[in-house]
């Protein structure tokens, strides 16, 4: 019987190790336009990825690493072209007891 030792062999990392990282901003847009707004952020190469913060409210989070905000701005820029969505400022929300997202604000902001 052989036995075969294992190595803990490691890929090299194709992205800048801080793009361990992440930066999230939110989004709110029209119901009808979520799966086209995932489309477009996920063509561009994996560029950030969404959750659903607020189904009623339509508030989408995206998460992107934080040497892509550059390259992030700029298509969520052009995307505007195709969809209508507002990026909603969290810097002064505060979280609710308990919870780990942000309280939106009201859904007619849009």
């Amino acid at each position: 019987m052989t036995t075969r030792t294992t190595t803990n062999h490691k890929r090299p990392c194709s992205t800048p190790c801080s793009a361990r990282y992440s930066e999230r901003l939110y989004v709110r847009l029209e119901p009808s336009r979520t799966r086209l707004f995932r489309y477009l952020l996920e063509a561009e190469d994996n560029l950030a990825y969404t959750s659903v913060v607020d189904r009623k409210a339509c508030l989408l989070k995206v998460v992107f690493a934080r040497e892509q905000r550059k390259h992030l701005e700029e298509t969520l820029q052009n995307m505007r072209r195709t969809v209508e969505f507002l990026i909603v400022d969290f810097t002064n929300a505060k979280a609710p007891a308990g919870g780990s997202a942000p309280v939106p604000p009201p859904a007619g902001a849009l």
